[in-house]
């Protein structure tokens, strides 16, 4: 090359360099002033410091708390696909790089075994970038061995930090700006909503406010027609009439239209919930009117709010429609939307829910007032008040300081005092049955019934002709002066005999009797003959009806109050008009379960014994425990609840 061609080579390189440090700093100036959003910002900000470094390629990670990393946002001039090995290489460094103030060299080998340099920098946490906590990290891919570049790469990207912080800052001034606009948008609407004297007036304006604020299509309000009623659903009651509609004088609520936005209306009340259509599958909401809503009148979004006036619940909602009109796209309301017109609700409904109750017809004003004058019982003229009030009073003083009997409630069971169980003395079979139930008996006489003794005659005469063959053959042993035989045939005898005589005690116990004269109140075999038996098990129960007690079941919260000795009254069921003076006898020291709940037995002696009086009557009693005041035992059971469920 001559001197010549080297002498003007010179300032063409010079120039180029002035040119690229020219766009360099343009783009970082607008990416300094970039307000879009997130990813927008990180795909520029890449882009950005891989033209400072000159690297081949370039991405951005998110690492979510409790989740692996992410490529949010790449850069690759030679739009080659990035290797795998080569971000997980640099995902896997993530521990350093967030605990390492200045950006870090990494040796990787690339897509085509080639030995690069990797730069990963950590990005500052910022609000605006991730509001869920996560942290980013660039990583740009430099080929080459060149160390130096590597690190001079390194310092580079350092400066990058600012424009992020810048970004952030930025962000976190639009949202508090956005909050100053909401709460301006409020004041705004409040300053217009109480410029109006009328109900209905205000409504208007809030309907006009909304739609022009939010350009919606339409905007409706309605409102419960009986707010002093309560009812089911979420609202407060009756049902929701339209009140207003945005650039609508006139409500003709023979329109379909009108019936259509009720009936929406009524849908999100009932749910006591915010409805959106279309419906997010997030939000389990019902929302089949709100879809015939959009279907006949040709809205495209529809966001329904109710809205809460103080203890009354929903007593309106607001519904608002978005369509395509006038050449504008259609457009679905975001959530900065949604909590606008949520806060504008909410700061509405109050001023509303005044007028409205201001605009009430004079019937209803009328009545509340009445309310509130009963309430007030000074001067003269409240004569009946005020002997209302002297009425309660004694009342009150009656009930505190007066004192009644106690009685202790309970049921009852009427029992023999005595009765006697005859089971069967051995296993066999029902031969014959002589008594039923209601059946009268005498004591060791009357036959109840009888088992089967035929197989045990006939053992009985066995064991007898087995008896007198062993004696025969005893005396011949004796003829025979055979001692030893004597003594063998006569103890074989006399065990036969046994057998014989336990053989003819069973057949005379098979004739069953009671040992207690009295009256069968169970036992009703007569249609059971033939059939098995066991040993001991009961065939029949006698009881003399002349000799009755009562047991009481006393519930376990009273029976602490009840002893020995204490009198009261029974009622049956069959005869609840004849009442039997009774005293209690004993009390069983354990609790048992009666009809679910615990209860105390306690065994009572009856003053008298009506001649209608059987086993078994159940009824009502009353134990007369004392006297107390009846404050308390009206209040007793009450006072006990809450000392057991508050722990006093």
């Amino acid at each position: 090359m001559s001197d010549a061609e080297a002498t003007n080579t010179g300032p063409a390189a010079a120039g180029s360099g002035v040119t690229q440090d020219l766009r360099r700093r343009s783009a970082v100036e607008a990416l300094a002033d970039f307000a879009g959003p997130p990813e927008a910002f990180l795909t520029n900000l890449v882009a950005l410091q891989g033209a400072m470094v000159g690297a081949d390629q370039g991405v951005v990670l998110r690492f979510a708390p409790g989740a692996g990393a992410r490529v949010v946002a790449s850069y690759d001039p030679q739009h080659d696909e990035l290797p795998p090995a080569w971000v997980g290489a640099a995902a896997q460094r993530a521990g350093q790089v967030f605990s390492s103030p200045r950006a870090l060299l990494l040796r990787a080998r690339s897509a085509a075994e080639t030995r690069v340099w990797l730069v990963l920098l950590a990005l500052p946490a910022a609000a605006g970038l991730d509001p869920g906590g996560g942290r980013f990290m660039s990583a740009l891919c430099l080929a080459g061995e060149d160390r130096a570049a590597a690190e001079r790469a390194a310092r580079e990207l350092g400066s990058t930090v600012a424009i992020v912080k810048a970004y952030d800052a930025r962000r976190e001034v639009g949202r508090r700006q956005d909050g100053i606009d909401r709460l301006t948008e409020s004041i705004d609407l409040l300053a217009a909503l109480g410029a109006s004297r009328r109900f209905r007036e205000a409504a208007m304006t809030l309907c006009n406010e909304v739609a022009s604020r939010h350009h919606a299509h339409r905007v409706s309000l309605g409102w419960f027609s009986s707010p002093e009623t309560p009812g089911g659903g979420g609202h407060t009651g009756g049902g929701v009439r339209l009140i207003a509609m945005s650039r609508t004088e006139r409500v003709n609520r023979r329109m379909k239209l009108v019936q259509d936005l009720e009936a929406a209306m009524e849908e999100a009340a009932d749910q006591d919930t915010e409805v959106f259509w279309p419906s997010p599958p997030e939000l389990p909401v019902v929302g089949r009117d709100h879809a015939g809503l959009v279907k006949h009148h040709g809205s495209s979004h529809v966001v329904s709010l109710p809205l809460r006036h103080g203890s009354a619940g929903v007593v309106a909602v607001l519904l608002v429609e978005w369509s395509a009109v006038e050449g504008r796209p259609e457009t679905a309301p975001g959530p900065d939307a949604v909590e606008r017109l949520r806060l504008l609700a909410e700061l509405a409904t109050p001023l509303l829910g005044q007028l409205h109750d201001k605009d009430r017809w004079l019937p209803v004003k009328a009545r509340d007032a009445a309310r509130r004058g009963l309430g007030h019982v000074l001067g003269s003229e409240y004569t009946w008040a005020k002997l209302a009030a002297v009425g309660l009073l004694a009342a009150g003083l009656w009930v505190t300081l007066a004192r009644g009997t106690d009685h202790v409630k309970s049921t009852f069971v009427t029992e023999a005092a005595e009765r006697q169980l005859v089971t069967a003395p051995f296993a066999g079979y029902l031969d014959a049955v002589h008594v039923g139930p209601g059946d009268r008996v005498e004591s060791g006489s009357t036959v109840l019934a009888e088992l089967d003794t035929a197989e045990m005659r006939l053992e009985a005469a066995r064991l007898s002709a087995e008896e007198a063959s062993l004696r025969q053959r005893a005396e011949r042993a004796r003829g025979e002066r055979d001692l030893a035989g004597v003594r063998v045939a006569l103890a074989e005898a006399e065990a036969v005999a046994a057998q014989g005589d336990l053989v003819r005690s069973q057949i005379e116990q098979a004739s069953l009797r009671s040992g207690l004269a009295g009256v069968v109140v169970q036992g009703d075999l007569k249609r059971q003959l033939g059939r098995a038996v066991t040993e001991g098990e009961t065939l029949f129960e006698v009881a003399p009806l002349e000799s009755l007690r009562a047991e009481l079941y006393v519930p376990e919260a009273r029976a602490g109050e009840v002893t020995p000795g204490m009198r009261g009254e029974l009622a049956t069921t069959t005869y609840p008009d004849q009442r039997v003076g009774f005293r209690v006898v004993r009390i069983e020291p354990a609790a048992r379960v009666e009809q679910g709940r615990n209860v105390f037995a306690v065994e009572v002696e009856l003053d008298r014994q009506p001649g209608w009086m059987r086993p078994g009557m159940t009824g009502a009693a009353r134990i007369t425990a004392g006297e107390d005041r009846y404050v308390t035992l009206w209040t007793r059971d009450a006072v006990n609840w809450l000392r057991m469920k508050l722990w006093l």
